[in-house]
């Protein structure tokens, strides 16, 4: 779980550095999914 955790991590910083200009519905999806599963990979390392 922490090795998703540390991807999730580093796939979200690519996201933050490369801004895309204009996003399509597929790349607000994808931003969309990578915030919940971050938030989800949080909550997860809360309760350990």
């Amino acid at each position: 779980m922490e090795i998703r955790f540390h991807c999730l991590t580093y796939l979200q910083s690519l996201k933050e550095i490369h801004e895309i200009d204009f996003p399509d519905e597929s790349d607000e999806l994808e931003t969309e999914k990578i915030r919940h599963e971050k938030a989800a990979a949080m909550t997860s390392q809360e309760f350990k």
